[in-house]
């Protein structure tokens, strides 16, 4: 995560107005993070965990009935109970942004460019070299 935190991943209306379904993860100080799951715009639970930014890390939300479970590190770290969880429809028109909220509403992780070699093995004598761009990386 970078230092201004985001939206990891947002279906947003056909407008792009609205978020119907995401994570955003925002700094809470200096030595936390924040970590909601935002329905309708809104967040419905947020879980507040030491800070990871520009660190790998693992988390994972589970949702049953109202319950929504937060683990992180790979271990169970929290449970919430929700009472405004709606039934999910989505229209054919949504979008789903990764580390991006759509340019309307923005709030998204910082980009690089990363450039990658690729290797390519025509024979057990001979190796091509190919680099790719991938742009949000």
């Amino acid at each position: 995560m970078d230092k201004r935190g985001g939206y990891l991943f947002a279906a947003v209306n056909a407008y792009d107005s609205a978020v119907d379904i995401g994570m955003l993860i925002e700094p809470a100080g200096t030595k936390q993070t924040n970590i909601s799951l935002i329905v309708r715009s809104v967040a419905i639970v947020s879980f507040l965990v030491e800070d990871f930014s520009q660190q790998w890390t693992q988390f994972a939300l589970e949702v049953i009935d109202q319950t929504v479970t937060f683990y992180f590190k790979c271990r169970r770290f929290a449970s919430r109970q929700v009472t405004t969880l709606p039934d999910f429809s989505f229209d054919e028109a949504e979008k789903l942004y990764i580390a991006s909220a759509g340019p309307i509403i923005d709030n998204g992780f910082e980009v690089r460019l990363l450039l990658l070699p690729l290797f390519h093995f025509r024979s057990s004598t001979s190796i091509t070299s190919k680099t790719i761009s991938i742009n949000g990386i």
